[in-house]
């Protein structure tokens, strides 16, 4: 008698449980708070651990991945976004911001080719974006004052050309190519 006591006790608590569980499940598959949190961070850290909780939710949630590209940018660190601006360049191929943060790693790696590749695409999607022009300003500064033309493929001057129309009245890229020029 005692063990079905027991049994009975377990399937009623169990059966006012499961659906509680189920319940906050549910709330937890929207990763909007982790997108606000990092949108509020204060320092990196904080926006590292919003990003990780949002990512433990949803990791194919372009927004989240946008949040935290576009916050370690204004917190002046694009270098901690690197992989996760390549991640949403792949689920966003029009994202010219993450093109920028790509850009902008691969051009402090040395990668040359491969940062001109990716301003090309943050200059045509994001020419507005100040981060963008500057990025791509120093970058054909790189090209025009630096680069060894002959030892790139044409296609990274055909590149080049491009950038610098579609960025030749924007303010940031003027003066970052002004600045790169002189340190160069």
């Amino acid at each position: 008698m005692k063990r079905w006591l027991k049994l009975f006790a377990c399937v009623v608590i169990g059966g006012w449980l499961l659906p509680t569980v189920w319940a906050d499940s549910g709330k937890q598959a929207d990763p909007s708070a982790a997108i606000q949190a990092i949108q509020q961070a204060s320092d990196p850290s904080a926006a590292v651990a919003a990003y990780a909780n949002g990512f433990a939710i949803d990791r194919t949630n372009p927004k989240l991945h946008e949040a935290y590209v576009a916050r370690m940018v204004e917190l002046g660190l694009p270098e901690l976004a690197y992989r996760q601006a390549q991640l949403l360049t792949s689920l966003q191929s029009d994202n010219g911001l993450a093109w920028g943060v790509v850009a902008y790693v691969d051009a402090r790696r040395g990668e040359m080719p491969e940062a001109v590749a990716a301003v090309t695409l943050a200059a045509q999607f994001a020419p507005d974006n100040t981060f963008v022009q500057r990025t791509a300003g120093e970058i054909v500064a790189w090209y025009s004052f630096k680069a060894d033309k002959s030892k790139l493929p044409d296609v990274v001057g055909a590149n080049v050309t491009k950038v610098r129309g579609a960025m030749s009245n924007r303010a940031a890229f003027i003066g970052a190519l002004e600045n790169a020029r002189k340190a160069y």
